[in-house]
Formats: C-alpha cells, structure tokens, sequence
C-alpha cells in the first residue's frame, strides 16, 4: 500500500467527538461496577471510550472509525459497512462495542488499555482493539482520532 493512501485513508476518519461526565469501572475501593452502557465518560488507558476513535489493523488494511454517531469499517481487501454506534459497555478493563452492521451482520468491538504496535511501524498506540465480525476476528491498534492521524503524519 502506498503511503499516500494510508494517509488518505486515515484522513478520512475525521469527524466531531462529544464530551460527557465521568464514570468509572470501579468504586473508590476498588469493588468492580456491574457493566455500565455509555452514556457518560468511560475512560481507559487515559482514552475516552465515547470520544473519536479510530482502529487501525496489524494484519492487513483495514480501519475502523468509531464516532458517536455511527461506525464505518472499510479496508482493501473489504467493502466499506456501517453500522450505528450504541455506545461501549465497559466490562472489567474492556469497553466493549455490540451492534448490527449495515448488511446485517453482527459487529462486535472489544477495546483493552493495553499498548500496540501497528506492525508496520514503530508506532506505539494506548489501546488494542479486537473486531468480530462475519466469522472473522480481526486484531488492531487504537486510539484517539487525533493520535492516530497525527501520528500517521509523524511517522513519513
């Protein structure tokens, strides 16, 4: 894949997040909080989970754009499919994305604050993503959309 399109590609992630107030997955304790939809900030490894996001693959080209109103996946060897974003549920350490794509296929997103590397580069991301979706379970680094274009830019 040529540079250019990769930067092309993840340019054309670019859209308005939203803010809300805070929610954590554990009490002041320690207790873990039964699953929590959200509505309000659910935060890992420093990342909003209800913010932009964009996931990007470690396998093949793909990418995932996560915004508050809708998902959109689209990659070389895939069609482009949406799919309405209800909002993570965070589950433990992991918010967890459940919706019906556009073609009426189940798409589930699993995001983890756990660093990662593209395989492509050096670059590092705060958040690893898991994507189930027709069969096929695919693995991808994540972050906020910012980090991820900026660090696109970086990286030529």
């Amino acid at each position: 894949m040529k540079p250019r399109l990769l930067i092309s590609c993840l340019l054309a992630v670019a859209a308005l997040g939203a803010c809300s107030p805070v929610k954590r997955d554990t009490t002041e304790k320690g207790d873990v909080l039964p699953p929590t939809r959200g509505k309000g900030q659910i935060v890992l490894g420093g990342v909003d989970m209800n913010a932009p996001l964009n996931v990007i693959s470690v396998q093949s080209f793909w990418g995932l754009e996560i915004r508050p109103g809708g998902m959109r996946m689209a990659g070389l060897d895939r069609p482009e499919l949406f799919a309405p974003n209800p909002g993570p549920v965070l589950m433990g350490a992991k918010a967890v994305w459940e919706t019906t794509a556009d073609v009426g296929t189940p798409l589930k997103v699993e995001i983890v604050a756990r660093p990662c590397t593209d395989g492509l580069s050096s670059r590092a991301y705060p958040l690893t993503a898991k994507i189930n979706f027709a069969g096929d379970v695919m693995n991808g680094c994540a972050g906020p959309r910012q980090f991820v274009v900026e660090s696109s830019w970086r990286s030529r």
